[in-house]
């Protein structure tokens, strides 16, 4: 039985070794002899031990060994901390187990850091404006039929409505800021069809194909089985990033089905449950040059077999899921297969790649029958992330600046605060490459990699058309997430993706202009549990006139409702 020691989220090695304890266990060994890994993808160690006739030895008998991690490398490159292994810089070295209760160790496996090569993070202006819609991607209206003031109807009233549409929840992602607005519509027709895809879709799973209808929950007319509020779908559309002129999308799902093959759930075998849910991924990855879809082979140079390298690196994450799996008393299949619309996204530490394997048409945990594999690929040299679809001299982005005077109109006017909220809360979530770093006043800090606020001057040109010289004096210059090196270049205490960013919550209210102060108001919705909303916050912001030009005095943040 295999017992997994640690867990890491970035990447998976498996290591079976044999030991001597009692009469029980008879034989360790550790493979494979060597271990290869990069700069910020961490490695996590699998433990197996076999009994004299081979078989695997159970979790108490493992732990019965008292197993400690031994490790040594003279370049200081690595380190090894309850069966993970978290590479520090390049070099290399040797690790291996041994048992406290016995007198056998595993032999030494050799060890091999190198630099992990990042991909610079291109943002000029593409920006991200979330958009609550229906099932059919159209906006959901204000006055939508909450699911709460459904159940508050007659039997007669319930029948004009589907509970289907009254119990689902999605948003989509709208870009702007292409200066080819030809390829800008094209990126969201693409955006739009892939929500639309994966509302009407079903995982192509045969395991969970053998449980479900191919279509959702039917209600035909039983309202008691409408009051059943778990059966809902959800669908939600995120931006990860825009990387040399990639930009990725990430959405997740969230659906429940009829159960038509009476089986139970694999936690409680008396249960039949009506409905089984399923929660997985799906991604699109399109070319802002073009405004085609990119396959993850795109991003390889030609000739390059890029499935066995994928193969390769995913079967150590791949195995922890299977692990799991097993531990919850599922099947599941082994084999994956690499295809060439495998699910993908453009991360800045490498390549995140997701697969949804089968389980055998059991329901297992929560009744959810898929499993989802992750692994993460390092940028190699085999890869055209950073030429083919990026040429620093062609320029994609627009970048118009909004100014607004008394006469302005009220959606000019929200137009303006949209783009300063765009603009502050990037400042808040700036990407970094954690590759360059520097140390100051005893605190790392990290390469910002924003062409926004790259340098100082680019800083201030980014914030001098929307902010006042107070604003940025006080609450920009000052903030002590942020350093500049002896060239002028900004470096950060950290990052996040998805920074540009509007959440689509908020609408205008008011604005009120005296001699050289205005004032505006914003309202922001509030959401309950089932994204239902059930008021609203109300932020006010103050405008100077400064240099004949209206400019935030005041900022702050509101807060996203996805």
């Amino acid at each position: 039985m295999r017992k997994i020691i640690a867990i890491s989220l970035i990447a998976i090695l498996i290591f079976a070794f044999s030991a001597c304890f009692d009469s029980e266990v008879t034989s360790i060994e550790l493979s494979p002899d060597s271990i290869s890994t990069v700069t910020g993808v961490n490695i996590t160690i699998n433990v197996t031990g076999y009994d004299a006739d081979g078989n695997e030895v159970t979790d108490d008998e493992l732990n019965e060994l008292g197993l400690v991690w031994k490790y040594e490398t003279a370049s200081n490159s690595f380190v090894v901390s309850n069966g993970v292994l978290t590479p520090i810089a390049p070099g290399t070295g040797t690790v291996w187990v041994e048992c406290e209760n016995s007198n056998i160790k595993s032999q030494k496996s050799e060890v091999l850091v190198e630099e992990t090569k990042e991909a610079e993070f291109i943002n000029d202006g593409l920006e991200y404006e979330y958009l609550n819609v229906l099932r059919d991607g159209s906006p959901k209206p204000d006055d939508f039929l909450s699911l709460t003031d459904y159940y508050e109807l007659s039997d007669e009233e319930r029948t004009m409505y589907d509970i289907r549409d009254l119990s689902f929840s999605g948003h989509l992602v709208k870009v702007s800021g292409l200066k080819d607005k030809a390829v800008e519509d094209k990126v969201n027709e693409l955006i739009f069809d892939f929500y639309i895809k994966n509302v009407n879709g079903v995982p192509e799973n045969e395991g969970f194909r053998e449980l479900i209808t191919d279509n959702y929950v039917e209600v035909h007319g039983n309202h008691e089985a409408s009051q059943r509020r778990y059966i809902t779908n959800e669908v939600y559309v995120h931006p990860t990033g825009t990387y040399n002129n990639i930009a990725s999308f990430w959405a997740e799902m969230v659906k429940h089905y009829d159960n038509v093959s009476g089986r139970a759930s694999s936690e409680n075998s008396s249960v039949v449950p009506y409905v089984i849910p399923v929660i997985y991924t799906d991604t699109i990855n399109i070319d802002l040059n073009t405004g085609e879809v990119i396959e993850l082979g795109d991003l390889f140079r030609e000739g390059y077999d890029w499935k066995a390298y994928v193969t390769e690196k995913a079967q150590y994450y791949v195995s922890d899921r299977i692990a799991e799996a097993k531990e919850a008393g599922r099947t599941i299949n082994y084999t994956f297969e690499i295809t060439d619309d495998v699910d993908f996204y453009l991360h800045p530490g490498g390549i995140q790649v997701y697969f949804n394997l089968e389980c055998g048409g059991e329901m297992g945990i929560g009744g959810n029958t898929i499993v989802e594999g992750v692994a993460r690929l390092p940028y190699t040299d085999d890869m055209v992330v950073w030429t083919k679809y990026y040429n620093p001299e062609v320029d994609l982005y627009e970048t118009p600046v909004i100014v607004i005077t008394e006469e302005s109109t009220e959606e000019e006017i929200f137009d303006f605060w949209k783009k300063a909220h765009i603009i502050r809360s990037a400042f808040a979530n700036m990407d970094v490459s954690y590759s360059d770093a520097i140390s100051a006043d005893d605190m790392n800090y990290y390469k910002v990699t924003d062409k926004r606020f790259a340098t100082y001057e680019d800083f201030i040109s980014t914030f001098e058309p929307y902010f006042s010289e107070r604003y940025i004096s006080e609450f920009i210059e000052t903030d002590s997430r942020f350093v500049f090196n002896d060239a002028g270049k900004t470096y950060a205490d950290g990052g996040a993706m998805g920074s540009n960013i509007y959440d689509g919550s908020s609408s205008f209210g008011e604005i009120s202009f005296n001699d050289n102060v205005a004032t505006l108001v914003i309202y922001s919705d509030i959401l309950d549990d089932n994204r239902e909303v059930v008021d609203y916050k109300k932020t006010q912001y103050t405008l100077v006139l400064e240099n004949g030009i209206w400019k935030f005095d005041t900022f702050e943040l509101t807060n996203f409702q996805f």
